[in-house]
């Protein structure tokens, strides 16, 4: 926490035989000997990385913001091209237009919801709307970030 945040993020301490968590989860090499590519692979635990990972949330609740502050007219637009690099269907578009007016609903009800979801992690929250608005993007930019199209490259 505090001033130390961004510099203890960039350095961190690779051991031999206990590579960081998050890495073995993504199957990443242990680094004993050389790799020349990574296998492919999917597993539950990815998913449950990605969607209760701090680090995760965190980025998602970032991307919202920024979604929110640079594409005021069309927020669900502005993060699926972040995230995908493509512009959304029809059909996923109303997905995710449904997945914001649920959490809206949610959020507007409860105040307390939407204040601890811009609360996670150490980085302070930038928000440019609504409490309810921010956090009802962030949980649509979490959920787009833990999609196989996102994780995985094909």
């Amino acid at each position: 926490p505090g001033a130390g945040l961004w510099r203890r993020s960039v350095y961190t301490f690779v051991k031999r035989q206990a590579p960081p968590p998050t890495l073995l989860l993504f199957d990443g090499p242990t680094r004993e000997k050389c790799t020349l590519a990574r296998p492919r692979t999917n597993t539950p635990l990815q998913a449950l990385v990605v969607l209760n990972d701090t680090t995760y949330a965190e980025a998602a609740r970032h991307l919202a913001a920024d979604a929110i502050a640079n594409e005021p007219n069309d927020v669900a637009r502005g993060l699926f091209r972040r995230v995908l690099s493509r512009e959304p269907t029809a059909e996923e578009r109303a997905a995710v237009e449904s997945l914001y007016s649920e959490q809206l609903r949610h959020f507007d009800k409860s105040h307390e919801d939407a204040l601890a979801v811009l609360s996670v992690g150490e980085s302070p929250a930038t928000v440019c709307a609504a409490p309810s608005t921010a956090a009802a993007w962030a949980i649509v930019a979490h959920t787009l970030l833990n999609l196989d199209e996102a994780v995985n490259r094909r």
